[in-house]
């Protein structure tokens, strides 16, 4: 403790005054120290545990945990997951040109996803391009659109560059729904 000049007194610290209060991280860091490496180890286990869980179901394993059975899709639509994450990730006309094909051939709907429509949009076949535009333009009044300054974008040069009239037509009724 440090003294006062004038009359020789204690004068306690604004750390001992904090411990005291026990509203500082110098009250007892020491219990609370031991208490987040305890959450952060048991949060860490349940979340890799979650993560290879998921890697189960994404790798197409046939031992999905029960927790993750009522999620995901089985049966006639268990390669739908695979093939809609290959469209989300796909890079280059190229890419999402072969996984659109690929998920075309088997699916004729295209899900209720913004970052999957945003990647579908650019496939260069008009009347895929209809159908997301179709898919978007139900969404537009059921859920907040995501990313949609880039949805404007391509929106924009849909309806500058495309053929189909219709299609120009209702890329053009789409901007205007979301501006």
């Amino acid at each position: 403790m440090a003294y006062r000049d004038k009359d020789n007194r204690k004068k306690k610290s604004w750390r001992e005054i904090d411990r005291q209060k026990g509203g500082s991280r110098h009250a007892d860091p020491r219990d609370d120290r031991e208490m987040q490496k305890e959450s952060k180890r048991q949060q860490s286990s349940a979340y890799h545990q979650y993560k290879r869980d998921l890697d189960k179901v994404f790798s197409g394993s046939d031992d999905v945990p029960e927790h993750l059975k009522a999620v995901v899709p089985t049966g006639e639509n268990a390669g739908k997951l695979q093939k809609l994450g290959a469209i989300k990730r796909a890079k280059g006309e190229r890419e999402l040109a072969v996984a659109m094909t690929d998920y075309l051939k088997e699916f004729d709907d295209l899900p209720e996803d913004y970052d999957l429509l945003l990647a579908a949009v650019d496939y260069p076949d008009e009347p895929t391009q209809g159908k997301v535009l179709q898919t978007l333009q139900k969404m537009i009044g059921l859920q907040p659109i995501q990313h949609k300054k880039q949805f404007i974008l391509k929106l924009e040069s849909i309806s500058m560059l495309a053929d189909d009239d219709d299609l120009r037509e209702l890329a053009e009724e789409l901007v205007m729904e979301l501006r």
